[in-house]
């Protein structure tokens, strides 16, 4: 047996099981106008006009999840996405990620000008997924765009989780933490695709219609924190610092995680148990440093007679050099020195569920002792993970897989 070839295997069985064709159907469904969503019932004849509109790295294949059994019930459908794609019956904004730009905005103005458009009597089913933080922004009042683009990379280079992040991040935006419903009369739901640790609804997208939690004043907290307040463009600073410390009280909408990365940890378990081998998920919160997450996977493995180990969460990595790659990469050359430090014994993948890992085209990548060599501390002194695993043929491209359920992990046995 070819056991990367397994894991490879393996981790496309786990993207597969929180594709929105899978999860859409099992969460909803339509009968005699009733819409069911986790079992709570919508009348649809008790409202005049359905949209179905989102944001997210998923937002197109749920969208069209949605339409299968919707159909001609949905005026207007619109989604923002990282993809540029021709859909039938949908609107797609292409929008950038993880770096917002001018399109981030046109795309939140166009979300906002519908939402707008729509009236007490009106429903819109929202689509959120993973990567809505940077495809959709509107800053506030006194931050201009570059800034919050300097911003964006000082976060993403800092180390900071995800939810860290998104406490900033909701400070600075008009639309972020619940802001975006304050632009409609119409009422709501939200199916959510989870790709954040413990599946946090203020923290997923940065909470677009999910009302928030934090203020200006946490929000520095945390950059005093990462070494970042000195650093931030006086814009963004004043911002903060004047930023309401009470704010507005904001609309409720139903929120439906219709898929996680739980999800996908068992089904993977499904599948190697069907193989005869044993398998036990550690855990799907897993979080923190490279160096420190590689150092956990290696003590429990060395701690376990299983087969098969699942994780499923995100790393962070600090960035120092001027590489390419990505957390997933970076993590697994810090785990294969753990492995090269044992003397071998077990193999490790950990890859991106949405295709995607870092500034590469890669999701990430599957290593065993074989793929040790004495150059792997320079190139992580210059975060370059890539190219190191590209020259021992170790990465794993499956392209944009249009689905988000953050980071899935394996340590297998050999």
């Amino acid at each position: 047996m070819d056991k990367k070839a397994l894991l490879r295997e393996l981790f496309e069985v786990g993207v597969e099981a929180v594709m929105p064709e899978r999860f859409i159907p099992q969460n909803c469904s339509l009968e005699d106008d009733i819409l069911t969503i986790q079992g709570e019932q919508y009348d649809l004849r008790n409202f005049n006009n359905i949209y179905l509109i989102g944001s997210g790295k998923a937002s197109i294949e749920m969208a069209q999840a949605v339409q299968k059994f919707l159909g001609g019930r949905i005026k207007k459908a619109l989604v923002v996405s990282n993809q540029s794609r021709s859909v039938e019956g949908i609107e797609v904004i292409e929008s950038t990620h993880p770096i917002p730009s001018q399109k981030s905005v046109e795309a939140a103005d166009r979300l906002i000008e519908l939402l707008e458009s729509m009236q007490a009597n009106d429903l819109f089913i929202y689509l959120l997924s993973g990567g809505s933080s940077a495809l959709i922004e509107k800053p506030v009042a006194g931050v201009e765009l570059q800034a919050w683009i300097e911003l964006s990379k000082q976060l993403l280079g800092s180390g900071m989780p995800i939810e860290e992040m998104n406490v900033v991040r909701k400070a600075l935006s008009q639309i972020k933490g619940g802001g975006l419903g304050s632009f409609t009369k119409a009422q709501g739901v939200v199916l959510v695709l989870s790709d954040v640790i413990g599946d946090r609804l203020d923290t997923i997208g940065s909470a677009p219609l999910y009302p928030q939690t934090q203020t200006g004043e946490n929000a520095i907290s945390l950059l005093q924190r990462y070494g970042l307040w000195t650093k931030l463009p006086q814009a963004v600073a004043n911002a903060l610092e004047y930023a309401d410390l009470h704010p507005q009280k904001l609309r409720q909408f139903p929120h439906y995680v219709v898929a996680s990365n739980r999800v996908a940890l068992q089904t993977i378990k499904q599948k190697v148990e069907q193989l005869g081998l044993s398998c036990e998920i550690i855990t799907d919160t897993l979080c923190g440093d490279v160096k420190d997450v590689a150092k956990y996977i290696a003590l429990v493995r060395a701690d376990s007679e299983c087969d098969l180990l699942l994780f499923g969460g995100e790393s962070t990595v600090i960035l120092q050099g001027k590489g390419q790659g990505g957390r997933n990469q970076e993590l697994t050359l810090w785990v294969l020195k753990e492995i090269q430090e044992e003397g071998g014994g077990w193999l490790f993948l950990s890859a991106g569920s949405d295709g995607i890992d870092g500034n590469s085209d890669v999701a990430g990548a599957v290593v065993g002792i074989e793929d040790w060599d004495s150059s792997i501390d320079s190139y992580l002194l210059e975060n370059d993970s890539n190219r190191y695993l590209h020259r021992h043929d170790a990465l794993i491209e499956i392209g944009k897989t249009g689905t988000n359920v953050m980071d899935i992990m394996m340590a297998l046995k050999e």
